[in-house]
């Protein structure tokens, strides 16, 4: 029974320990209080504080990063480096959303391969927007002709009723 005891004390309860650690804290999951804002193409180093955490969490090659806050600021992001011990985790921001601001309170997910996917698709969203908010200063342009135009016609019209 002592046996038993000392087996149980020392062996499966760090095993339930871990296990419960992994439930509560999820292994594709980890939190930053780095405070950095998410800027295209720029690389950045988030903080991983906590050493459970760093202990559970596996990066990988793209990350979703988003902030507790809101779901409004996010990003999609390459790794570059990755240290458990000191926590560091190095990426580039390949995407990103929001206002653009630093804040403190990221949360980091690994993500699948889709996300290369999804990056693509992206890529193709902005130049859509490029296209469309071009064509809409086309429009403006032709919209302010279209007023200059009307103008001229009805200085036009009262000048004919006043030689009238």
């Amino acid at each position: 029974q002592t046996v038993a005891l000392e087996r149980i004390n020392n062996v499966l309860t760090p095993a339930i320990e871990h296990i419960q650690t992994v439930q509560d804290k999820g292994f594709l999951l980890a939190h930053s209080s780095s405070n950095v804002a998410l800027v295209d193409e720029e690389t950045i180093v988030f903080a991983i504080g906590s050493e459970a955490e760093r202990s559970l969490f596996t990066p990988s090659p793209f990350l979703s990063i988003t902030r507790e806050a809101n779901a409004t600021d996010i990003g999609i992001a390459r790794r570059i480096g990755w240290d458990a011990i000191s926590g560091n985790l190095t990426v580039q921001i390949e995407t990103a959303f929001g206002d653009g601001l630093a804040h403190d309170d990221w949360v980091i997910s690994a993500t699948a391969g889709v996300t290369e996917a999804q990056r693509s698709m992206l890529d193709e969203v902005r130049v859509k927007h490029g296209e469309v908010t071009t064509k809409s200063g086309e429009v403006s342009t032709k919209h302010g002709e279209t007023l200059l135009a009307a103008t001229v016609a009805v200085d036009a019209k009262d000048a004919a009723e006043t030689a009238a």
